[in-house]
């Protein structure tokens, strides 16, 4: 089993010691596992370190902001949003595949 779904979590913020753990466990264990890694960050740690030296500690710990993103590993999703444009059908009913207000490189179009 593979969770791949947050690879920047496990390849950023888990220490190399747990990184196997956390691709064999399911989400429901990550508060409990790797909560401690999502608060107090060994990347921020070495980046203050490293090409900071050391003069922001206040990054390196206690980041209930990353903790709040990635404890637990479930994906979210915003029903709220209305629908977006697809191809050909922009403004008007029926196919138009010049659609000016649709870009083939995103959903977003525009």
């Amino acid at each position: 089993m593979a969770r791949q779904g947050n690879p920047l979590f496990n390849e950023g913020l888990v220490a190399i010691a747990d990184k196997d753990r956390y691709g064999r466990t399911s989400p429901e264990t990550d508060k409990v596992l790797f909560n401690k890694y999502a608060l107090n960050p060994e990347l921020a740690t070495l980046i203050n370190a490293i090409v900071l030296g050391g003069t922001l500690p206040s990054i390196q710990s206690n980041r209930t902001d990353i903790a709040g993103i990635f404890i637990p590993d479930l994906i979210k999703c915003d029903l709220s949003t209305g629908p977006c444009r697809l191809a050909g059908n922009g403004t008007q009913a029926g196919t138009n595949p010049d659609d000016a207000g649709f870009s083939r490189l995103g959903i977003f179009g525009g």
